[in-house]
């Protein structure tokens, strides 16, 4: 390091970190007072002077030491020069070179690890009178850009003032950019948070190629910056890109599955438990192969043939293989639930003696069997239900499976799901389409007619997959979009005007329910929205508690003031982004099965918000695909396509009046969170299907009306009697876990990949 100056500060070494430089400088004098100043060239570049005030963080430093700080900037391609003053002189000037600096970093890991450890990370170290900041999360996105997600911690108790971020290249050159606020919430005092502070998430897209790079935040005068390297955005990017690939692409696959399938001694065992009432079941398979045989003479289960005439009849594509425990499997289920007369399995891919690309299915539902065959390639029927499907005409040639599924789950009395990887295709059956597709599209054009259910079958959005297109009543039914709202102008116009200005569907009302707002701005906007369109409604709730907030009980209120047929709850921070979005969620409720229908959320920086929701084997809930982009397909293409799900966020929730007053509309003991769970689940306990209509897309700026239960205590206590509530209302449901989660995925992810 050069010296200049004044050298009654020392320097104990430096270090990098993620994104960071550190270097630390002590001195004997107490009293010592500094600033700092950073540059490369003749550009400014953000740096920060933390006092270091724990005695042992001192002798670590140094022992001599009776004042010590950390200097911290960010890691850049080219020498920073690092200013140190004493009021209004500059005391002394050291440099930060790129390549010296990996060096001795290196060096002092090494000799101090201690001083080390000390330095990296001590930016973020809570401190009430400091801003701080930090790279939160990445995540791919679409057109060769990456989606950077960046939080700022201000020390301010103040919602006044407007956040920026800008973004800088590693020679400190501005980047351009429209960074976007997430998240913006004042967070409370706490009793290990002593000051308020105002919390910040910024959404920053950026090309793929810009790996190193720092950003600084400023709010009301306070800033804070924070750093990125090329090693860890490479390594960040690319979990994220395994998460949204997964289980499918899991490399760890092979291994995964060798721990699962059964043992010698298991079959063994199997063997040794078949009973006399056990039923035949026959295996037919357009061509039984040297290898099929094979398989099933290795079967533990000893009661199958080859033909259709058993109690049940296991249908497989050409080509395909079983686990030596198949039929038993099967057989278990059949025992476990006398009422199962559809059976399906999950699946992988076969290449000579490895396997690869599991296929871990859903859930049986009408939702995912209208975009492809969710079954796949193995199909157990009764001899009871194959019968009654026979008066239909023969298969559709090409694609007799999916035809068969079709017209299973039409007569079933109880469709299965056996969670256990049973079949192994080769690679060319996975998706063998073609003409097989037009005869799919057949196949589920004469299942729709034979329901009842009027509807179209086009091309859906990944290929090889069918979108329905449902008909509507004619006249259109009267829709009541109600929307509870308190203060937030901004926020309820642009959810308002979006439904006014891009809505085809025309029958609609809106219902704003009033809750005790105090912003002059909030009345004059009610009579703008009034003005400008007659199916605005405003009416206004009285809490019976003043000062009280209960979610559930304004749209309870907000449903009785509505006339519609069907009602879209909906909150005020949300925006019309597809103008079909209630032609979409009001054609699902044409499926007789269905009750409650969601739409795919996003946020405002273009990736998923929700998409569907499970629950984890904790009671929380968790939106599944979150923060891929609008267009992945996600595990087992479920991201981009409808499908069923036991939950959907009530964001966004279609409903026939007629179900909400027969449930009894939302909860009022729930006032804040978990309304939308018991409601969904009270549906499903009711025999209706909760799905996500896919194409109807919205935005949702999550969290910017009420707080985020993370960095709240007093709202996690709340959340936390609010979920024990649900969970012990819906216990059955918890206890046996969220059959939209297989059982063979990680059960807290939300990317359906591999659960170990």
């Amino acid at each position: 390091m050069k010296k200049v100056g004044d050298s009654r500060v020392k320097v104990a070494g430096r270090c990098r970190g993620e994104g960071l430089g550190y270097v630390a400088l002590w001195s004997v004098e107490r009293a010592l007072k500094l600033d700092v100043r950073a540059c490369v060239g003749d550009v400014s570049v953000p740096c920060a002077l933390l006092p270091v005030e724990a005695p042992w963080e001192m002798a670590t430093i140094d022992a001599r030491a009776r004042a010590a700080w950390v200097v911290v900037v960010p890691l850049l391609g080219r020498s920073c020069v690092i200013t140190l003053f004493e009021g209004a002189s500059a005391m002394r000037e050291l440099t930060f070179p790129p390549l010296g600096s990996k060096v001795s970093s290196r060096l002092l890991s090494v000799a101090r690890p201690e001083v080390a450890t000390l330095l990296r990370g001590s930016e973020q170290r809570p401190n009430a009178g400091r801003a701080r900041a930090w790279v939160h999360d990445v995540w791919p996105s679409d057109d060769g850009m990456v989606v950077w997600r960046v939080v700022a911690e201000f020390p301010t108790g103040s919602a006044e003032g407007e956040p920026t971020l800008a973004v800088y290249d590693g020679l400190a050159q501005r980047i351009p950019a429209t960074p976007i606020v997430m998240e913006d919430q004042v967070v409370p005092n706490s009793k290990d948070r002593p000051l308020p502070v105002r919390l910040v998430t910024f959404s920053c897209a950026l090309p793929e190629g810009v790996r190193s790079f720092y950003v600084m935040a400023t709010l009301a005068g306070h800033r804070c910056f924070a750093g990125m390297n090329a090693p860890r955005a490479a390594g960040m990017l690319e979990g994220r890109r395994r998460l949204a690939a997964g289980a499918e692409a899991d490399a760890g696959y092979a291994a995964w599955f060798a721990l699962r399938r059964a043992t010698d001694a298991e079959l063994g065992r199997h063997r040794d438990a078949s009973r006399d009432d056990d039923p035949l079941v026959s295996v037919v398979v357009p061509d039984a192969t040297d290898a099929l045989v094979t398989s099933l003479e290795a079967q533990s289960y000893a009661r199958w043939e080859l033909g259709d005439q058993g109690d049940y009849v296991m249908f497989l594509r050409e080509g395909c293989t079983l686990e030596p425990d198949a039929l038993w499997q099967f057989v278990c289920a059949i025992r476990a639930q006398p009422t199962a007369d559809v059976l399906y399995c999950d699946e992988d891919v076969r290449d000579g003696m490895t396997v690869r690309a599991p296929w871990l299915k859903s859930f049986p539902n009408y939702g995912s069997m209208y975009v492809r065959n969710a079954v796949g390639n193995l199909l157990v029927v009764s001899a009871k239900v194959l019968a009654a499907t026979r008066s239909h005409g023969a298969l559709a040639k090409g694609a007799e499976l999916y035809d068969l599924a079709l017209r299973a789950f039409e007569v079933a009395r109880k469709p299965v799901h056996v969670p256990r990887v049973l079949c192994h295709t080769p690679a060319e059956a996975r998706f063998a389409w073609g003409e097989a597709y037009e005869a799919g599209c057949r196949a589920l054009k004469e299942h729709l007619a034979r329901r009842g259910i009027a509807a179209t079958v086009v091309e859906g959005a990944v290929a090889g997959t069918y979108r329905v297109r449902y008909e509507l009543p004619d006249p259109r039914p009267l829709v009541s979009i109600v929307i509870p709202t308190r203060d937030q102008a901004g926020l309820l116009n642009t959810c308002v005007s979006s439904i006014l200005d891009r809505s085809t569907y025309e029958n609609f009302e809106v219902v704003l329910v009033e809750n005790n707002s105090i912003d002059d701005r909030t009345f004059a906007l009610y009579d703008e929205l009034r003005a400008r369109d007659e199916r605005i409604k405003v009416v206004a709730w009285e809490s019976p508690t003043p000062g009280a907030f209960n979610y559930s009980a304004l749209v309870n209120f907000g449903v009785r003031r509505s006339a519609g047929a069907y009602v879209v709850l909906l909150n005020n921070d949300t925006e019309v982004i597809e103008p079909t979005w209630l032609e979409e969620m009001l054609g699902c409720l044409m499926r007789p099965e269905v009750g409650i229908v969601g739409a795919k959320l996003l946020f405002y920086d273009g990736l998923i918000q929700h998409v569907g929701m499970v629950a984890n084997p904790n009671g929380d809930n968790c939106h599944v695909f979150q923060n891929l982009t609008r267009t992945a397909p996600g595990s087992c293409l479920a991201a981009a396509m409808p499908g069923d799900y036991s939950m959907v966020t009530g964001a966004c929730q279609m409903v026939g009046r007629a179900l909400f007053e027969e449930l009894g509309g939302y909860d009022e003991a729930l006032a804040v969170g978990f309304n939308d769970t018991d409601f969904c689940l009270r549906a499903g306990e009711a025999g209706y299907a909760v799905t996500v209509a896919a194409h109807a897309l919205l935005y949702h700026r999550e969290f910017s009306t009420r707080g985020r239960e993370s960095t709240d205590a007093r709202q996690r206590a709340r959340l936390l009697r609010e979920r024990s509530y649900v969970m012990g209302r819906h216990a059955e449901f918890y206890a046996q876990g969220d059959p939209a989660l297989n059982p063979n995925t990680n059960p807290f992810g939300a990317y359906g990949e591999l659960g170990w």
